[in-house]
């Protein structure tokens, strides 16, 4: 799959991500930490992101 977004920092200082996520209710906010302490940024995006196989709803039972 290609990269759809590009998403950029507000400053120079946060150009170091650690770790991203996508949060919301319905998953369409993704959310950036950095390696500064304190440091999370949250990017809107016009489609919603893929739950975590961790979370996802057991199916048949299994």
């Amino acid at each position: 799959m290609l990269p759809t977004h590009l998403v950029r920092p507000p400053a120079p200082k946060h150009h170091h991500p650690v770790g991203v996520a996508f949060g919301g209710p319905d998953r369409r906010a993704l959310l950036i930490t950095g390696s500064l302490p304190g440091d999370i940024g949250i990017a809107g995006l016009p489609m919603a992101g893929k739950t975590l196989l961790a979370h996802r709803q057991e199916r048949n039972g299994t």
